[in-house]
């Protein structure tokens, strides 16, 4: 079943991929992409103009890297199918992460219908298929969501510090950092939950284990220094400002969860949302095994949404803004998680690895 899935999604994210043309988005990243000389200059340039374009360095590098080895070499653009092929990767890449993460939550089941949601995502296939940030964004958000939980059961079941898994952890968040503005409000969220998890299980809650896992989490943000000293003290400009510029509307909710959902059309958006409300209840009800480690995804979903909505007052609104908060969503709308057992003594679930 797993490579059934996994084929299914490289088919609908590879097939007639170069066939339409640039969009606008994508003229502009892929044109700023190849002309500059190397991958440095990227860095450089977007940290200069931060404070008013708001751009971060990583998909601008991918891009420019990816045209040097396999596409024009310079600053021609290269075709649309070599321009969206390492987003496309990316976001084929993304479905074993929602495998591994929703196995890491409840077992293979979860796993295989959490990847297979993702697989037909019409949300993940679009930005699977475009040159820009949110294919990215969505997959290191997931990495970054599984190697947090890994962390949690690493710490919590062995007496070594699990090197590894933080340096996995580590290398996720600090792409994700680099991504886009909101993989910080996710990854600050993110950080905040599983420095209470670590808290809240007494195995974890000893100070050799809990202050090296605490200075492992805050150990992206060294790297990303000079962007959020930008972001903090540098002044944040609106470069969206204009009559034109849509503003966060009140059909928030219906428009985010029909476009990340199954369709915005009410006969796609009512199941999503029954599915969605269904899979909540069984993750929190009583005697659920995990049923602490879903009150803090949801807990880190809603502060993460209300962050997010709060920012975009000030700046243009956009659903694929909320990209970060997917994964989250497509964990707790499938049916699966009914099949979590009762809770053990230890709290998390040690089969299905």
């Amino acid at each position: 079943m797993f490579w059934l899935i996994l084929l299914t999604g490289i088919f609908f994210r590879l097939y007639n991929l170069g066939l339409a043309s640039y969009q606008i988005d994508e003229i502009n990243i892929v044109r700023d992409a190849v002309q500059a000389p190397t991958a440095v200059t990227i860095w450089n340039t977007e940290l200069d103009r931060f404070t008013w374009y708001h751009r971060l360095p990583l998909t601008m590098m991918a891009i420019h890297l990816f045209n040097n080895w396999f596409g024009t070499g310079g600053p021609q653009h290269p075709s649309e199918f070599i321009a969206r092929l390492p987003f496309t990767l990316i976001g084929i890449l993304a479905l074993p992460i929602f495998y591994g993460l929703g196995r890491r939550l409840a077992g293979v089941r979860t796993g295989l219908w959490a990847m297979a949601l993702a697989c037909l995502s019409t949300f993940q296939i679009f930005y699977s298929r475009e040159a820009y940030d949110y294919s990215l964004l969505t997959c290191l958000t997931a990495g970054v969501l599984w190697a947090g939980l890994e962390i949690l059961e690493a710490i919590r079941t062995r007496e070594r510090f699990p090197w590894a898994v933080v340096a996995a952890y580590n290398i996720l968040a600090t792409l994700l950092l680099f991504t886009h503005l909101s993989g910080l409000i996710t990854l600050a969220m993110w950080c905040v939950v599983l420095a209470v998890m670590l808290l809240m299980n007494k195995p974890t809650r000893s100070f050799g284990k809990f202050v090296p896992a605490v200075v492992a989490l805050g150990l992206p943000y060294i790297f990303f220094l000079p962007f959020l000293w930008k972001l903090l003290f540098g002044g944040w400009v609106d470069s969206d400002s204009g009559a034109m510029v849509d503003r966060i509307r009140s059909t928030i909710l219906a428009d985010l969860l029909g476009r990340m959902g199954w369709g915005q059309a009410w006969w796609a958006l009512l199941p999503f949302v029954a599915a969605l409300a269904f899979g909540i209840w069984f993750a929190l009800r009583k005697g659920t095994k995990n049923r602490d480690l879903a009150i803090a995804l949801l807990v880190h979903l809603a502060v993460g949404f209300v962050v997010q909505a709060w920012m975009l007052r000030v700046a243009r609104f956009e659903i694929r803004y909320f990209a970060a908060i997917q994964p989250t969503l497509l964990l707790l709308s499938q049916s699966e998680w009914h099949r979590w057992e009762p809770c053990s003594p230890r709290g998390f679930r040690k089969s299905g690895r």
